[in-house]
């Protein structure tokens, strides 16, 4: 799991949100939710943005390394 990842993870974790929540709000199957979590695939630059919304944050902060 990269540092990418890992933001990820926390941040859905600290807001107390379900994956499926989320997935369904993206309309995706939370299968590939989990598939970005664990570092198998990465989020299209569409994706990471309706993350971001959903997340409550700048998509920077769930797209930087630092």
């Amino acid at each position: 799991m990269n540092i990418y990842n890992e933001k990820l993870k926390s941040m859905i974790q600290s807001r107390g949100l379900k994956n499926s929540w989320i997935a369904g709000k993206m309309n995706i199957d939370a299968t590939l939710l989990t598939y970005w979590i664990t570092g198998k695939k990465q989020p299209s630059p569409v994706q990471e943005q309706q993350l971001a919304s959903i997340l409550g944050c700048h998509i920077s902060q769930i797209t930087k390394e630092k």
